[in-house]
C-alpha cells in the first residue's frame, strides 16, 4: 500500500524530472548538446511475464493490448535528434492513440 511519502514522491517526480531536464538543457547548450524529456505512455514490456502476482499479470496483460512497441519510441526519439542544430525539442510525449489517459 502506498503511504503519504510514496504519494508525495509519485506526484513530485514529474516536476523534478522537468526541472533537471531544463537545468541540463541550459547547462549543456553552450556545448551544443540538446536535452529532451521523453514521457512514454503504455509500452510493451516484460513486466506481465515477470510478475509473481496473478493480479499484476492480469492487469498488465490487458494494458499490453493497447501498448506500443519499444521501436516506436526509438523512432520518436530519433525524430528529436534529426533536426538541424538550431532546432531543439524540449518535451516529447509518446502514447498509443487509443490510450485514454
Amino acid at each position: 500500500m502506498c503511504n503519504a511519502v510514496c504519494l508525495f514522491f509519485a506526484k513530485a517526480q514529474p516536476g523534478v524530472v522537468r526541472a533537471v531536464t531544463e537545468g541540463l538543457r541550459m547547462e549543456l547548450k553552450s556545448n551544443k548538446i540538446r536535452c529532451t524529456k521523453v514521457s512514454p505512455g503504455a509500452l510493451v514490456t516484460e513486466l506481465p511475464e515477470g510478475s509473481s502476482e496473478e493480479a499484476t499479470r492480469k492487469s498488465c496483460a490487458s494494458f499490453t493490448q493497447i501498448a506500443i512497441p519499444s521501436d516506436s519510441v526509438d523512432r520518436a526519439i530519433a525524430y528529436t535528434v534529426e533536426p538541424p542544430a538550431e532546432i531543439e525539442t524540449d518535451v516529447i510525449v509518446i502514447h498509443p492513440t487509443v490510450q485514454a489517459f
